[in-house]
């Protein structure tokens, strides 16, 4: 690999790890505490209908599923690398490991739906490399699109769905929450990174210069 590439690589680690930040003491991501008999289509539209939006609003709801301290992930890299902790007291924060978004009426939307390279380093305790890592999040998604195929109005299928995702990547409810967004297009767009497809480009840039193709905003 030449040297432009494993900056940039290295750069799409550290923009990957950038995701999946979750702050616990945020009034508005709420727990599943409310629950009832694994009811997860009744709880969202409940929710939902608590914020009685406007007929063109892009409202929905995000849940994050497993969250975890992003310490793990940070003993894990160190154990990769031959890195020595540090004496400082660092608190680094939680992630989440993946995240489920639905519109208003709960119809899965696929290309919101992200799992988290943070999750993937502490799951399979490696560093992936960017094009490992695409096909994984991408059978991800298929699966989940699969899984939700028609369930926005059957709430039967709905809560199977939400439970086999639960039963497959082993994640108690307690370690879920949940978010409503007024505006599902604008809002909780710092969880996953854009500048990605921007340092993928530039890889494939063939004139042997680095080139940045993208503006910071």
């Amino acid at each position: 690999m030449i040297e432009k590439d494993k900056i940039l690589e290295s750069w799409i680690m550290v923009e990957h790890l950038s995701e999946g930040d979750i702050n616990l003491n945020n009034k508005a991501i709420l727990t599943l505490n409310d629950l009832q008999e694994q009811d997860f289509y009744s709880l969202f539209l409940h929710e939902i209908e608590k914020k009685k939006w406007k007929q063109r609003q892009k409202g929905g709801v995000v849940v994050y599923f497993d969250v975890f301290t992003f310490q793990e992930v940070v003993d894990i890299l160190c154990a990769e690398y031959g890195l020595e902790p540090t004496d400082e007291d660092i608190r680094f924060g939680d992630k989440f490991s993946f995240a489920l978004y639905f519109d208003k009426n709960l119809n899965f939307l696929e290309d919101m739906t992200f799992f988290t390279e943070s999750a993937y380093i502490r799951n399979f305790k490696k560093v992936p490399y960017e094009s490992e890592f695409r096909i994984f999040e991408r059978n991800f998604r298929n699966q989940l699109a699969h899984e939700f195929d028609e369930t926005a109005r059957d709430s039967v299928k709905f809560n199977a769905a939400m439970q086999n995702e639960l039963l497959r990547h082993g994640v108690d409810i307690i370690n879920c929450r949940m978010q409503i967004l007024d505006n599902i297009e604008t809002e909780a767009t710092n969880l996953h990174s854009f500048f990605i497809d921007d340092l993928e480009k530039a890889k494939k840039n063939r004139d042997g210069q680095f080139e940045c193709l993208f503006v910071w905003k």
